[in-house]
């Protein structure tokens, strides 16, 4: 028969057994996740070269971005900026109107029709004469 210590030794024995059977797959699996990480990180800096164009393009996109924001609000100061001197001028325009054309027009009016009345004046006086004969 086994003695104890012959028994106990089977006993470790069989569970190292056991042990190594359970752990082989789980060692192959890991080798496996290895491989696979090791693919993925080999393709990390290509991914990175490719973030770092992506953000160059952004970079460049956001200067012009920023390029036409500033052209359109220049462009705003300017219309602006004519919009009131067309509204200085149509009031210049306004006032001279006002102040000298209309008076002049009237002065003209006022001469235009002096002119008339003298030529009604002399009109009847030629066909009857001077005096009325």
């Amino acid at each position: 028969m086994l003695s104890v210590t012959e028994v106990a030794l089977l006993v470790i024995a069989a569970a190292f057994v056991v042990a190594v059977a359970a752990l082989v797959p789980v060692l192959i699996h890991l080798r496996r996740v290895a491989i696979r990480a090791e693919v993925v990180l080999a393709t990390v800096p290509g991914v990175l070269a490719d973030l770092d164009v992506l953000i160059a393009r952004l970079n460049r996109t956001t200067d012009t971005i920023g390029n036409v924001a500033a052209s359109v609000e220049r462009l705003d100061r300017l219309a602006k900026g004519a919009v009131e001197t067309a509204e200085g001028v149509l009031e210049t325009f306004r006032v001279v109107a006002r102040d000298v054309v209309v008076p002049s027009i009237a002065s003209v009016a006022g001469l235009v029709s002096a002119v008339r009345e003298a030529v009604d004046w002399m009109r009847p006086r030629r066909k009857t004469g001077r005096d009325g004969e």
